[in-house]
């Protein structure tokens, strides 16, 4: 995880503020939605003015949202084309179900730009359009002349070799992790 946007509206705002106090170097952004039809997924720089004197970003949740939704109705592979694993029969982890897909399409736009929710939970929609902020706010801050994914995957490549190899392991670990463990290299479930 590169980033992450925590949005600080709702009941419980002073105790995100005081979670990303300090955090804003790991890149843990706090932000708070903009109900403004045309702001963009970020609006301008972080302010201060606020009760906890952090960083707090606005995202324009509407203009995201209709990126979104445009997004999802792209079904040729490439720009904006968004891509859900398929679920292994076999894997416990989290799979793309029905009840995301539902999630995911809570919302309608209605006639004066703005969307609302016509379902109950809509909590993959936040999750999306927050990460769609975080990846702009890293952008923005770091990489200013855009990001280049396939330098970017090779520098993670490159880290996670070199954290696998500084890890010292006895050879009597291995012999008795094979014994228990019935499974290949952890990048086969990549």
């Amino acid at each position: 995880i590169m980033a992450t946007c925590i949005d600080t509206g709702g009941h419980r705002t002073k105790y995100v503020y005081a979670y990303c106090k300090g955090r804003f170097e790991l890149n843990i952004f706090a932000v708070k939605g903009d109900k403004g039809i045309n702001t963009p997924t970020i609006k301008g720089n972080a302010t201060r003015n606020n009760t906890g004197k952090i960083p707090l970003f606005s995202v324009g949740v509407n203009s995201t949202k209709d990126v979104l939704h445009t997004n999802l109705m792209t079904e040729e592979e490439g720009a904006g084309y968004m891509h859900f694993p398929k679920r292994d029969v076999n894997s416990k982890k989290f799979i793309y179900d029905t009840k995301y897909f539902k999630q995911l399409t809570a919302e309608k736009r209605a006639d004066d730009g703005r969307w609302t929710k016509f379902r109950t939970r809509n909590e993959a929609v936040d999750c999306r359009v927050y990460s769609m902020a975080s990846l702009e706010l890293l952008e923005m801050i770091y990489y200013p002349q855009g990001m280049d994914w396939d330098v970017l995957e090779a520098e993670f490549h490159e880290k996670i070799e070199e954290e696998l190899n500084a890890i010292e392991i006895e050879p009597d670990d291995i012999e008795e992790e094979e014994k228990t463990n019935n499974y290949n290299d952890w990048r086969d479930n990549y």
